[in-house]
């Protein structure tokens, strides 16, 4: 037997007994879903020290998206699992240092549960609601959208309106200590994303789909729509999945291990 599919099988036992163990109590009723923030320190603290680390995110990512691709056809590109991980690659660093309230470089179990709490907000619609409120107040001229001057405007560092936005974030997720800490932390984030060519021009074209250089109202809506169903997805595949993935983990460089507990 080919090692590839011998190892593909090891997994697949492996990982329907996990689920079986996870999806099923003792009386053989379906057991409620962990909490959001226990299944991504189970998945993702692979030193087990309570901590996650940037390095652990985005090496079990590319564990993931290994264990995604298991069995699938070489030749028919990546399918829609390797795709989530990889957007969720891209933008960890930059979700990394936000949630890392204490700098510390690792992530505690508290301040997992801002993810949790955005999964909270996005079923709610606090999160619908404070992106229009950002978007009102970006609009200055109140037309129904948002130029790349208003943006600009918006986001400039000695600007009251960056203030204003600040402040609206901060009222539904202070991921710091108070607003100025919070201003800082957007400047600094801003500022690495420029200097990883991530543009205001560029962003504008991610959300601009008619491309006349606005965003409209109804763009955003769609953009915003999109967003909370790949979070979402994601989440609930963390929550399906997340337990089998700490026991049947596949390493990055490619060499595959199965960890029974």
């Amino acid at each position: 037997m080919r090692p590839k599919i011998a190892l593909f099988l090891a997994y697949s036992s492996i990982c329907a007994r996990a689920q079986m163990q996870q999806g099923l109590g003792a009386n053989g009723q379906q057991q409620a879903l962990q909490p959001l923030d226990s299944v991504l320190m189970q998945a993702f603290d692979k030193s087990h020290d309570g901590k996650v680390t940037l390095t652990e995110v985005l090496e079990s990512l590319d564990g993931f998206a290994a264990m995604g691709a298991m069995g699938g056809d070489p030749g028919a590109g990546p399918n829609d699992m390797q795709k989530m991980i990889s957007s969720a690659k891209s933008a960890a660093p930059t979700i990394f240092e936000i949630v890392d309230a204490d700098a510390s470089g690792g992530l505690s179990q508290k301040e997992l549960k801002l993810f949790a709490k955005a999964e909270k907000a996005f079923k709610s619609g606090t999160l619908r609601n404070l992106t229009r409120a950002m978007f009102e107040t970006a609009d200055g001229d109140k037309d129904g959208s948002v130029s790349a001057a208003e943006i600009s405007a918006a986001v400039a560092p000695d600007g009251e309106l960056l203030d204003k936005l600040v402040a609206l974030v901060h009222a539904d997720f202070p991921v710091r200590g108070n607003v100025a800490d919070m201003r800082q932390l957007v400047l600094k984030v801003m500022g690495e994303l420029r200097s990883t060519e991530m543009s205001l021009s560029e962003g504008i074209k991610w959300l601009d789909v008619d491309g006349n250089g606005s965003i409209e109202r109804t763009e955003l809506g769609k953009a915003y729509k999109a967003g909370k169903e790949a979070f979402l997805k994601a989440v609930e595949t963390l929550q399906q999945m997340g337990p089998l993935l700490a026991i049947c983990c596949v390493s990055a460089v490619g060499k595959s291990h199965l960890r029974v507990p």
